[in-house]
């Protein structure tokens, strides 16, 4: 398997950078599946990973997916937390016809709540005789309030996907008859601000939209759909638009055209200047690989990477933390399906380790299974974070439903420098006074437990920034304050026998 497209020189430079001057952490994949739903589920669908998006401060996140019985499929929704499931999932149907493939999107960025303060499910359902999209809301204090149609005109809506634009606002996108269309949809009020065709001038039937929105200011969207010229043609192609307003411009991109390739998706690339791969699945030596492309905001992208290509084996589904390894180390991992024989297999790796896991899916090669991704979500008590690969499982009638195998990592931010360590110290930070963020240096003399902890002026612990196992060295920690108030703070370093305290000053 090749991961990087080896004819990217700067690509190759910035990983080889990373791996001479990071240091290696306590980061694991838990080996045993848990069973996080407890039906005959299927097509989990956690909240689409926005960039830079911060949710680790929330008590749980939720996870919708289809529940089949005999002749009828309804939507669930369960919570889940660093442990696993923490309830038994809420039905958002309940009724005798199809409803399948659910999006999700959820909004809890003020880091004052611990919750999530709104959501939205979208889905596909038959009740109306053709497939329409409905949705229900959830409010954190009202719980999830009653269905209503995104779309139930003529012709069959499918494969909606929805993103959080802004504290209540969110972006849907989904196929109609030939077209991809988007609406903008305010979960307070249920007003849909924005109704829009975007392919309503393509012949060729355009399908299988996905959608990311950034962070930053101003909002900028992407959306990434198929278009089928023929049997043997079915490019990609992505929508650009600087602002999300109404009426919104649109730029066009050409992702992937020639060949059959499949639309998989928009994923961060946190360090990168271009913030979104675009990841498509094509065949090659005729077996599905999976390929992407750096959307570039300005003019046509062009930069391409191999990410799972194997010419003895299908591999499909590629879900990662995100594109490029960073300080943090949940940036290096990934997972995937493959067949291996006559199974199906879902995959877990971390970038430049060999740490994995791989998990029997089914027995059934012909079975459609789907990996999805958490966010990243913070231990209690800990100075660790935990997100979760989930995906279902078809074998005995015992063993069928949604599982997860989790990540765990411990080691934020901490990057070993290329210094030679002489002693045991502390550093003062720097800047100092700051506003907001700040960095720590600090020397470790030989192998030994470290820890960091940044205390307020009562004694009180805030944040630990250091907790694990580390060889001598000189190692430098960034420390986050965005979170706290302005005032005099306090960090202090132990290493065995060694302690040290220092004063700092975050002014906002």
């Amino acid at each position: 398997m090749e991961y990087f497209n080896k004819h990217i020189c700067g690509f190759i430079l910035v990983v080889l950078v990373s791996i001479l001057f990071y240091s290696p952490s306590y980061s694991q994949f838990q080996n045993t599946p848990v069973k996080l739903t407890f039906g005959e589920d299927r097509n989990p669908a956690f909240h689409i990973r926005n960039e830079n998006l911060d949710l680790s401060h929330l008590n749980f996140e939720f996870l919708a997916y289809e529940r089949v019985n005999i002749n009828s499929t309804n939507i669930c929704v369960s919570k889940i937390n660093t442990s696993g499931a923490i309830d038994s999932g809420t039905y958002l149907t309940n009724n005798s016809f199809q409803n399948i493939n659910p999006s999700m999107g959820f909004y809890g960025q003020n880091y004052s709540q611990t919750e999530i303060i709104n959501s939205i499910v979208v889905w596909e359902t038959n009740k109306n005789g053709n497939k329409d999209v409905y949705a229900r809301i959830y409010k954190q204090n009202q719980g999830w309030l009653g269905e209503f149609p995104i779309d139930s005109s003529a012709g069959d809506q499918l494969t909606a996907r929805v993103a959080l634009i802004n504290t209540s606002i969110y972006a849907i996108v989904y196929k109609s008859v030939n077209d991809i269309k988007l609406k903008i949809i305010n979960v307070d009020t249920r007003v849909i601000t924005l109704d829009t065709n975007l392919t309503s001038g393509i012949n060729e039937v355009c399908k299988n939209p996905y959608l990311a929105i950034t962070s930053g200011t101003p909002k900028r969207l992407y959306i990434s759909y198929e278009r089928e010229y023929s049997q043997s043609q079915n490019s990609i192609y992505c929508f650009k638009a600087d602002t999300i307003a109404n009426p919104i411009v649109l730029a066009s991109d050409t992702v992937r055209y020639s060949g059959v390739n499949y639309n998989a998706g928009l994923y961060p690339m946190v360090y990168y200047p271009n913030p979104f791969l675009c990841v498509y699945e094509t065949y090659v030596n005729g077996k599905r690989n999976t390929f992407g492309t750096e959307i570039k905001w300005n003019g046509q992208s062009s930069v391409h990477h191999n990410i799972l290509t194997s010419t003895a084996s299908d591999m499909w589904s590629y879900r990662g933390s995100a594109f490029i390894l960073g300080d943090n180390t949940l940036d290096g991992t990934y997972g995937f399906l493959t067949k291996v024989g006559n199974s199906i297999y879902m995959k877990t790796k971390m970038i430049y380790s060999w740490d994995s896991v791989s998990v029997l899916v089914s027995n059934d090669t012909n079975y459609k299974s789907k990996l999805t991704l958490s966010t990243a979500n913070a231990i209690p008590n800990s100075a660790c974070l935990r997100m979760w690969y989930t995906f279902e499982k078809n074998l005995s009638p015992s063993d069928r439903g949604i599982y997860g195998i989790s990540f765990t990592s411990c080691a934020m931010n901490i990057r070993k420098l290329n210094e030679t360590a002489t002693s045991f110290s502390l550093a003062q930070n720097y800047p100092n006074p700051f506003n907001s963020t700040s960095k720590l240096k600090f020397q470790i003399a030989n192998l030994g437990d470290v820890k960091i902890v940044v205390y307020d002026v009562m004694g009180r612990e805030v944040q630990t920034l250091v907790n694990e196992r580390l060889g001598a060295g000189v190692y430098e920690v960034s420390f986050d304050g965005n979170r706290l108030n302005s005032g005099i703070y306090f960090y202090q370093l132990k290493a065995g026998d060694f302690i040290q305290t220092k004063r700092m000053i975050l002014i906002k």
